[in-house]
């Protein structure tokens, strides 16, 4: 594939000041996924100024939907950020403590075995109270020699 892209196709070249808009990285991608082979790849980046790990950030950030356009990204995109670093955190924490919760669980349920068990000890080595026959009184003790 030859690199002929009409000049209405790419946007102009941009400073290092100067940034591309929502629009103009979609169409730098769609040539950029036209192109295939590295060099062209390249070589398009060249023309526009810019390097190809940018394009590749652009294309990941696509691939991911995060590449959103400039306007609602200031605070949107910042908090979406936040909140995907947040629910990461408290996805973790809630895997933790569901483990903690069956670790608990499991001691309670051993707890109540051994609990069982041991009432169950307790009731069996009990005496029963029997009554028993009074015993009649021992005669007095005698002395030798007496």
């Amino acid at each position: 594939m030859d690199l002929d892209i009409e000049a209405a196709e790419l946007p102009h070249q941009v400073t290092p000041k100067q940034r591309f808009s929502y629009d103009e990285k979609i169409r730098i991608l769609q040539v950029w996924d036209r192109a295939g082979e590295p060099g062209l790849k390249t070589a398009l980046c060249h023309r526009l100024g810019i390097r190809p790990a940018t394009v590749a950030g652009w294309a990941k950030r696509r691939r991911e939907g995060t590449l959103i356009r400039r306007e609602a990204k200031h605070r949107s995109a910042v908090v979406q950020r936040d909140q995907a670093a947040q629910l990461k955190l408290l996805a973790k924490e809630n895997d933790t403590l569901r483990r903690e919760l069956a670790r608990a669980e499991g001691a309670v349920d051993a707890l109540g075995k051994a609990s069982e068990l041991l009432t169950a000890l307790a009731k069996s080595s009990k005496p029963t109270p029997q009554r028993m026959a009074p015993t009649p009184p021992l005669p007095p003790l005698r002395r030798r020699g007496k």
